[in-house]
């Protein structure tokens, strides 16, 4: 596929995830298919592949910047879904107004720029370090 910033091509990335309980004890195996660009090192989430990847606090894809300009440069550029072929709508990420996610309206499918996956995982892992924190605290 296309990559919907760039003019690279997306790679398939596969994620296996072993989901666990509250006990830490194996509840379901599967697996994640992602496609990332080699190109801008952004990555394409099939619909609700993003929820499965922060549901279970995965830290396993690297988007690394392409430099401050750059990364500007892309995030405000139009993307077209790489399955549809519309326009991605911008719209921030639910947890953080600072991460625009490309969303297509048809497919649900969420692309994300270098470095916002890399942001949406610290949000992830700041959330349960920030509870554990708390925990020290009231002590």
């Amino acid at each position: 596929m296309k990559c919907p910033k760039c003019i690279g091509k997306l790679q398939k990335k596969n994620i296996e995830v072993n989901s666990t309980n509250k006990d830490g004890k194996a509840t379901e195996k599967y697996s994640l298919e992602v496609d990332q660009c080699f190109s801008c090192g952004g990555v394409w989430f099939d619909e609700g592949e993003l929820e499965k990847y922060t549901k279970e606090g995965l830290t396993i894809i690297d988007s690394p910047s392409l430099g401050p300009d750059m990364d500007k440069e892309l995030d405000q550029k139009e993307g077209i879904c790489p399955r549809c072929q519309l326009v991605l709508e911008k719209s921030p990420y639910k947890k953080s107004s600072s991460i625009i996610l490309d969303t297509c309206e048809q497919c649900g499918g969420i692309w994300l720029d270098s470095t916002e996956v890399d942001r949406i995982e610290k949000l992830q892992s700041g959330g349960a370090l920030g509870a554990i924190a708390k925990l020290f605290k009231k002590k």
